[in-house]
């Protein structure tokens, strides 16, 4: 039985991306930093599309640095999180990472708001599920970042 041409030859369309969980402990409890996307009103992880020639790590220590403001180092890899948006199938490979230096953040077109949130509430402020299940899941138990 021959199947549909189109089957055979739809080749999806995938965005890759990388991005990063930045630690650091507060008073004791773990925190994770968050940006806010001024185009969609959101709170999310850090990330963005990967460019050519560049590995996913390359993308996450950049678009993660960009973003927050902050020099990131890559402590180990986290986990990938895909999803579907406007057809497209988007995937991300995060890693976790630390910061020893002071944000350099300026607010511009694109993230204009960076926040430390507490871990435990952490579901509070991200606004997709996609991203609470991720953190939910990679912290549990909670990584040792050394």
């Amino acid at each position: 039985m021959a199947k549909d041409k189109t089957e055979i030859n739809h080749q999806p369309k995938i965005i890759r991306a990388g991005g990063g969980i930045i630690w650091r402990n507060s008073n004791n409890a773990p925190e994770i930093l968050i940006v806010h996307r001024k185009k969609y009103d959101d709170w999310s992880l850090p990330k963005g599309k990967q460019k050519r020639n560049e590995t996913l790590l390359e993308t996450a220590l950049r678009e993660t640095q960009e973003e927050s403001g902050y020099k990131v180092s890559a402590i180990r890899f986290a986990g990938t999180v895909s999803y579907e948006y406007d057809g497209i199938t988007k995937i991300v490979l995060y890693w976790h990472m630390s910061t020893h230096e002071p944000s350099k953040f300026t607010p511009n077109e694109e993230i204009d708001a960076i926040q430390w949130v507490i871990l435990d509430t952490i579901n509070n402020y991200l606004t997709y599920p996609v991203e609470k299940g991720f953190i939910k899941a990679i912290s549990k138990p909670l990584p040792s970042l050394q």
